[in-house]
């Protein structure tokens, strides 16, 4: 199951989190707040409601992938972090890059 979430702030779009769940793992991906609403809380919120729809299974691996900046949503789920992933930024030139 795959879902997307959105949050608002005085009727403005403001935050999103992308969830995928089977029967072993929960996913949440793509978490991401516009700069000004950012220190709201809105993201962790979100994690928390898709943490919540999905509590009904035991999973093996619940994984977030975010940046540094998502310890806070890490530590507010009670969440223990055992690894690191090193981000990958746009701006590549496909065309000299060789398979």
């Amino acid at each position: 199951t795959v879902r997307l979430y959105l949050a608002s702030h005085d009727d403005n779009p403001a935050s999103t989190l992308l969830s995928y769940q089977n029967n072993e793992i929960l996913g949440l991906y793509n978490g991401a707040t516009l700069e000004a609403y950012r220190k709201r809380g809105l993201l962790t919120n979100l994690s928390i409601h898709a943490v919540k729809e999905a509590s009904s299974v035991d999973y093996v691996v619940a994984q977030l992938m975010a940046d540094q900046n998502a310890k806070g949503i890490v530590d507010q789920l009670g969440g223990e972090v055992y690894s690191h992933f090193i981000p990958l930024y746009a701006g590549f030139n496909l065309d000299e890059m060789k398979a």
